[in-house]
């Protein structure tokens, strides 16, 4: 009871300072105050045997003793009835291994990583990215990879529905991969390092251990450990250093403060679960909190998404 005696009036106090709006210290309120009371919670719930359990289901995880744990969301959340558990090593390795093959396009001429570059945050920096044909562009450009596992939606526009699924759009995709999986089983069938690794990951679970679905989830299983929880800023706020640049917090008080980024990117996190989706007649996304917010008359709720008609 010690630390939440000690926190609460604390956190009462810096709240009832005359403080501006603008010049309140988010980051300090945040590291002094917020994620010490969300331990002292918990640690409070354990000593009283108080059940952890949500309400409903959702990522949270409720043993986590920081907001900003690597482990407070559980990406096996985003990625339920998929071939095997993403968090499998095996596979993971593995994925990793397909991610960087261009044995998966047609020509051998590309692979993930021609567009999901790791040294550019899994993107390519382009305003549209590079196609199998020399000059030609794709579409869109690449969207980061680093934390995807959390995403509900795959694509600018939204049609793939979890990470395996999105793999075919790709390999299919007459500008990119062009290729089918029956072909790229053909080519790694023939690899006696694939045919070990496919069959240690994935024996036993169906008549052939290289087929679509295991390409595809060991491609997701990588895919999905891809997470950035662990930044200078994750470190500084869970008290693990106490160096952070100051610039950088001035830029976080602003960012949550006068400049209201904050008001669509949250603190925690600005991926996919925290975000809602819209679209209007001519398939242009913005993405708003999941907040009960008043839309006009002639949108209507898609799947869980709002779209105008």
């Amino acid at each position: 009871m010690k630390p939440l005696k000690n926190t609460l009036p604390k956190g009462r106090n810096i709240l009832k300072a005359n403080i501006h709006f603008n010049d309140f210290d988010r980051l300090a309120f945040l590291k002094e105050v917020v994620n010490p009371l969300y331990a002292a919670l918990l640690e409070f719930q354990n000593a009283n045997k108080i059940k952890l359990e949500p309400y409903k289901k959702h990522a949270q995880n409720y043993k986590a003793k920081n907001i900003f744990d690597i482990d407070f969301l559980n990406t096996d959340f985003y990625s339920e009835l998929v071939y095997l558990p993403l968090d499998n090593p095996k596979t993971i390795a593995l994925g990793k291994l397909l991610f960087g093959d261009p044995q998966l396009s047609k020509d051998n001429v590309m692979s993930c990583a021609s567009c999901h570059n790791p040294n550019k945050g899994f993107s390519d920096g382009l305003p549209k990215s590079v196609s199998n044909q020399k000059g030609v562009f794709t579409d869109r450009n690449a969207p980061t990879l680093m934390d995807a596992g959390y995403s509900a939606r795959y694509f600018w526009d939204m049609r793939a529905l979890d990470l395996e699924k999105q793999v075919i759009h790709v390999i299919d995709n007459d500008l990119e991969f062009n290729t089918d999986f029956d072909a790229i089983v053909a080519k790694l069938n023939k690899s006696d390092r694939y045919n070990k690794l496919f069959k240690e990951a994935y024996d036993g679970i169906a008549k052939e251990d290289i087929n679509q679905r295991s390409i595809s989830n060991a491609i997701a299983a990588y895919v999905n450990s891809l997470k950035s929880f662990n930044s200078p800023f994750d470190k500084y706020v869970r008290n693990e250093t106490q160096e952070y640049p100051e610039n950088a917090k001035r830029g976080f008080n602003l960012f949550m403060g006068k400049a209201a980024c904050g008001s669509c990117h949250f603190a925690r996190s600005s991926m996919a679960p925290f975000l809602l989706f819209i679209w209007n007649r001519n398939r242009r996304c913005w993405a708003l909190p999941k907040v009960l917010i008043p839309l006009p008359q002639n949108w209507i709720r898609i799947w869980g998404e709002w779209a105008m008609v």
